[in-house]
């Protein structure tokens, strides 16, 4: 797994599209980067039709529960990262992941009320 997949660690080449960036690759559920990439358009475009990027999850084997509870994971995840102080270097992290978490809020409630 990339394990940070987002628009702005992949490159665009006339080959094909590239991740770059792999600081957290790890080994897990080969769905976990379709699923952040679906994240990454909904924070990008809060309408985004995310259909192509569920289908994927699903067809990678991530089940709807799965989804919604590595959803909840990330939600905590960024809400707490959110409150911590800025890291060295990085001044807009805190921000970027206050609107990951406003974003994932907004992803769970529809899913969990439907």
């Amino acid at each position: 797994m990339h394990l940070d997949a987002r628009s702005d660690n992949l490159l665009v080449t006339p080959e094909g599209v590239r991740n770059v960036d792999w600081p957290w690759a790890c080994r897990g559920a080969p769905w976990f980067d379709a699923l952040g990439l679906a994240l990454n358009a909904r924070l990008h475009d809060p309408v985004a039709d995310l259909t192509a990027h569920l289908r994927a999850v699903a067809d990678l084997g991530g089940t709807p529960e799965q989804v919604d509870a590595v959803l909840a994971v990330l939600l905590g995840l960024f809400l707490h990262g959110s409150a911590q102080p800025p890291p060295p270097g990085l001044p807009t992290l805190r921000a970027f992941q206050h609107a990951q978490g406003a974003v994932l809020t907004a992803w769970l409630r529809t899913r969990l009320a439907g």
